[in-house]
């Protein structure tokens, strides 16, 4: 029953939600690498994980416009398969329970999961990891479990940086279960193991294809380049009054468990959970944006604390049953209120389709179109120019050029053919913020197509060379 109900929310928003530019970007990335090319942008060294796992996603569906969406929508309700023998592990089956409860029907992984970004994989391979050293650690017969911990630690880092962030609930457990230098040592270098046999074939590939510059940003270096120059970010970074807007309205019941983490927090077991929210909160102290997507690396951390919180409370059972009352209330408004009112979404899928199916009919597949709305041209089967789906990096102070130079093209040869070789251009507001400069002299708008959010007016143009 819960696990249907699960599906079912999640099925409605991954119908309901407007399309982001990020998710149209991993999509076409994804297509890109199914075809045997190299998509310009960085998301081999970000999130290579996500990105095979969508492009299974569209070979399964036919490259569908929801392939990375059904992806993340299954893998949300998978994670709570580790999350369960987690807290059963951590405190008991009441915990292990509820936390099932608190995941499955939790607005923030409807909402978030339910996008076509990294979050949701990120999240799955970092609580198995946990549960898998968790395991380890309770069990006698626990060296596979350590390897394979570390093998999920590395694939969770492969899919988002942030996910380093599991390291100090895994030490913390390490530390409250079973200590001793001995072990410690031992364990230390059957995990490193497995971290070792996803990172090795991983970095000499980035090798291969961009040099030293890709190591680099595969182990995260240009993310503490941005932390040390934050200010150069500034003009890109989102608005923390929003996200905590966004927070108090999507993470209402999120907040409350976070206040029974703060009234457990000495209680070891609560531990585990709460360090991992306080690593969390450490990165993005330091980070210089505040976007409301980061709120869903914060999930998981704070069901498995807030879950063994609650339970340590030894309540009775009609104040558990207030407590599943106030969470079941506040999921229905916050899920009705992101229904109402979305927290992002720049394309409708009948504004997509629409589109989609006019370049379909009226541009041959051997035409190149030129947009940094690469959503449309993944569905209508086309390609732009140098498989440029993650044009933004243009506009961005705190990229240097060498990076810029490593991953992208240079942006005059970018202009130059655009002004050449190009006879389509589809226009959206990326596309109008990462390109201010292109002229549009030579060609003239012969289509335009409605695309209304509940989020943003983002109306789509298409242009075509006189």
């Amino acid at each position: 029953m819960l696990v249907s109900l699960s599906v079912f929310l999640h099925t409605f928003f991954v119908w309901n939600q407007g399309f982001t530019n990020d998710e149209g970007a991993y999509l076409y990335d994804a297509r890109t690498i199914l075809g045997g090319e190299l998509p310009a942008g960085d998301v081999l060294t970000k999130a290579p994980v996500p990105i095979v796992f969508f492009a299974i996603g569209e070979i399964i569906t036919g490259k569908s416009l929801f392939a990375a969406r059904i992806v993340n929508g299954v893998v949300s309700i998978l994670t709570v398969i580790p999350l369960f023998f987690l807290l059963r592990a951590l405190h008991s089956e009441n915990a292990a329970r509820i936390g099932a409860l608190f995941w499955l029907l939790g607005s923030g992984a409807i909402v978030f999961h339910t996008m076509g970004h990294t979050q949701a994989i990120a999240n799955f391979f970092a609580v198995s990891s946990l549960c898998l050293f968790v395991l380890g650690v309770r069990l006698d017969s626990g060296i596979t479990k350590f390897f394979l911990a570390g093998v999920c630690f590395a694939l969770a880092y492969a899919s988002r940086k942030t996910a380093v962030a599991v390291l100090v609930p895994i030490i913390l457990s390490w530390i409250i279960f079973r200590y001793s230098r001995k072990e410690s040592i031992k364990v230390m270098q059957i995990f490193l193991l497995g971290v070792m046999s996803i990172c090795i074939p991983w970095l000499c590939i980035i090798y291969i294809l961009y040099d030293v510059p890709g190591i680099w940003h595969m182990f995260g270096g240009v993310y503490g380049n941005i932390v040390v120059h934050a200010q150069s970010i500034e003009a890109w970074a989102g608005s923390a009054e929003h996200m905590v807007q966004e927070a108090a309205r999507i993470g209402f019941f999120y907040g409350l468990l976070l206040v029974a983490v703060c009234i457990a927090i000495m209680r070891d077991r609560v531990l585990v959970g709460a360090g991992w929210i306080a690593s969390l909160t450490v990165l993005y102290w330091l980070w210089p944006t505040h976007l409301v997507e980061y709120l869903a690396d914060f999930i998981p951390s704070v069901v498995i604390a807030g879950s063994v919180a609650i339970v340590s409370f030894r309540l009775k059972q009609w104040q558990m049953y207030g407590v599943i009352g106030i969470f079941m209330c506040t999921t229905i408004a916050s899920l009705s209120s992101v229904y109402i009112k979305p927290w992002t979404g720049m394309f409708t899928r009948e504004a997509v389709w629409q589109s989609a199916q006019w370049l379909t009919e009226n541009v041959s597949l051997q035409e190149e179109i030129f947009t940094a709305a690469v959503i449309v041209p993944y569905v209508s089967g086309h390609r732009v120019p140098f498989h440029l789906s993650h044009p933004q990096w243009y506009r961005y102070s705190f990229i240097t050029e060498q990076d810029k130079n490593t991953f992208l093209p240079p942006y005059d040869q970018v202009q130059q053919t655009v002004q050449n070789n190009i006879s389509w251009i589809l226009r959206d507001q990326l596309t109008r913020y990462v390109y201010p400069d292109m002229s549009l002299k030579a060609f003239q708008k012969v289509y335009s197509i409605p695309n209304t959010t509940k989020f943003r007016q983002n109306l789509l143009r298409v242009y075509l060379r006189q």
